[in-house]
């Protein structure tokens, strides 16, 4: 008897943690967004598969966001959203700062456009709250200054 009770325990710990190594965000987009209330433009990510709901699946690693603007403008972060500062327990209120980190000015290959990166700052570490398929996060918030609204979007290697 005791010996069914210990083989059942290790069945169902042993499930556990396949079901939980197998939890993980799969597929993300980003999309950036022309916020007309205060004029920003807001950066999202989206969940397209998978789910994050440890803490050390929700965690924010190394990431780049990065956007094209017609050549000349100002950009700045504005504001930041997400993921929150010392969040394992969901009793987060600080977002993690993201920052303008590099600038590339009117490459060859696109001289009417400079290609702005924004990065998270990874210190303190920082967490979102639980994510699922189809959740969309603002991150931040920048501030584009620049002729034309038309020629700001996110940036895409598969584009």
């Amino acid at each position: 008897m005791k010996i069914r009770f210990i083989m059942y325990a290790l069945l169902l710990a042993c499930t556990a943690m396949v079901q939980s190594a197998q939890a993980q965000v799969t597929a993300v987009k980003y999309q950036l967004r022309f916020n007309p209330t205060n004029c920003r433009w807001d950066a999202y990510l989206i969940i397209v598969s998978g789910t994050a709901v440890s803490a050390p699946q929700r965690a924010q690693f190394n990431a780049q966001f990065s956007v094209v603007v017609p050549t000349g403008s100002n950009v700045s972060v504005a504001q930041n959203f997400m993921p929150l500062q010392n969040n394992q327990t969901y009793t987060g209120t600080t977002p993690l700062v993201w920052v303008k980190s590099s600038t590339v000015v009117a490459p060859a290959a696109e001289p009417q456009s400079d290609f702005i990166s924004i990065t998270p700052t990874l210190s303190p570490t920082s967490f979102y709250n639980n994510l699922a398929p189809g959740d969309s996060v603002r991150l931040f918030s920048l501030n584009i200054t620049c002729n034309s609204q038309e020629k700001v979007s996110g940036f895409s290697e598969t584009e």
